[in-house]
């Protein structure tokens, strides 16, 4: 699997908010400016995370990003299916070849893989993440 541009932004934002905004909101041009993101970009990969309740938006001079929910209650496949979508095999392989034997075991062995992905990143917590 290959973690995209976007899922990338979107796993620093994350940290990045969890780590600085204990005092108050994070502003995205603070995210963009520390990490060279540019800031329109970010600011649709953060609309994505406050949609699925990883973030929290608020507008104003003291607004800004916060977590939603507490760190324990964030896992890293959370962020990236905010991103990306549902993490899941698209192969297809039986349908298109009509159940060929090969196509059979290429497939299960490609969903297997997925799953094990998605234990992985599943189990992965934001809290553990965390420096300190």
């Amino acid at each position: 699997m290959k973690i995209s541009r976007s899922t990338g932004y979107a796993l620093v934002a994350v940290g990045f908010v969890a780590e600085a905004s204990k005092e108050k909101p994070v502003m995205a041009a603070k995210i963009s400016k520390e990490y060279n993101i540019p800031l329109e970009y970010l600011l649709k990969i953060l609309q994505q995370l406050v949609r699925v309740n990883i973030l929290r938006s608020k507008r104003g001079p003291r607004g800004g990003f916060s977590l939603a929910r507490d760190t324990k209650d964030i896992t890293i496949l959370q962020i990236i299916e905010a991103v990306e979508g549902p993490m899941m095999t698209h192969a297809n392989l039986t349908e298109l070849t009509g159940n060929a034997g090969f196509s059979v075991k290429m497939e299960k062995a490609c969903n297997e893989a997925t799953d094990k992905l998605r234990a992985i990143y599943s189990s992965a917590i934001l809290s553990d993440m965390l420096a300190g």
